[in-house]
């Protein structure tokens, strides 16, 4: 089993960043939280969070899949150390606008991105799109028992 996923383009994805059973009482507790984590592991720096806060009200990244709603907050480069992926699954959805329109989702998976270089942010959205593409990937996010499954699932699409 992986206990960390440090993908070809410098990705981080550890246990220590992912959250089963993620409690957040709306969009912005999840999005202190999960900052938060980012930070202590030292991925990120002070002004991370309140610019990701600020960045998802002009800019929402909420997504809705076939089953399930799907986020993915990020915020300029400048507020990070190492690029990195902290994912929230939650134990009840929270509320995020759509990305594309003023509809209100229930997001179920947050994938919180801190990214260090900008090119690498366009070729991360590309792959993450096809995890949000596979209904049974995302289900298996979902449903993991433990942080090491969701790894896995996360290092087919994150390595190739």
């Amino acid at each position: 089993m992986v206990h960390e996923l440090d993908a070809k383009k410098g990705v981080t994805l550890n246990k220590e960043l992912i959250t089963l059973n993620f409690n957040a009482k709306d969009r912005e507790d999840a999005l202190r939280k999960m900052g938060a984590k980012l930070l202590k592991c030292g991925y990120v720096n002070e002004g991370f969070t309140e610019a990701i806060i600020e960045r998802e009200k002009n800019f929402p990244t909420g997504i809705s899949t076939k089953n399930m709603g799907v986020a993915i907050p990020h915020t300029d480069v400048k507020y990070v150390n190492k690029t990195s992926i902290a994912i929230g699954i939650l134990n009840k959805p929270v509320t995020f606008q759509n990305m594309g329109s003023d509809d209100k989702l229930q997001i179920n998976i947050i994938f919180m991105l801190a990214i260090k270089e900008p090119k690498e942010q366009l070729k991360m959205l590309q792959k993450l799109t096809e995890v949000f593409q596979d209904d049974n990937a995302l289900e298996k996010i979902k449903n993991a028992k433990n942080e090491l499954e969701v790894l896995e699932i996360m290092k087919s699409f994150l390595d190739n």
